[in-house]
């Protein structure tokens, strides 16, 4: 039995010896664990809008170019705009999306709402890429 303990004892010393030596002294630097979101997608133009009144609806058009700026290429991206009326209420979303975005090239893009009130601003809410 004493045999047993001995290496048993021996054996967890080897492990935890083997363990530590290969891990390092200070996990708190960003050295090891960055978990910082690459940007991927960036608008490189101003933007502009055009809004048409149809019978029962506003067409809204945000257009400007954007470029990947990950190092390698998208198979999708996709920018969300958040619409608001003139009492800042928020009443629609108008959207633009693309497949197969080679690296470090540009998109010349067009998001598009389509609304039952009259929108009076907007807001690049979300950039979403891959």
């Amino acid at each position: 039995m004493k045999k047993i303990t001995s290496f048993c004892l021996l054996l967890i010393i080897t492990f935890s010896a083997l363990f530590l030596s290969g891990c390092p002294d200070d996990y708190s630097g960003n050295d090891y664990f960055d978990s910082t979101p690459k940007k991927k997608l960036e608008i490189i133009s101003e933007l502009s809008s055009n809004v048409t009144e149809l019978s029962v609806y506003y067409n809204l058009e945000i257009t400007g170019t954007a470029k990947n700026v990950s190092g390698g290429n998208l198979s999708y991206a996709q920018l969300t705009f958040t619409v608001y009326d003139s009492d800042d209420n928020q009443i629609g979303t108008a959207l633009a999306n693309i497949n197969n975005l080679a690296a470090d090239t540009t998109w010349k893009f067009k998001a598009t709402g389509i609304l039952h009130s009259a929108p009076s601003r907007y807001v690049l809410s979300e950039i979403s890429a891959w």
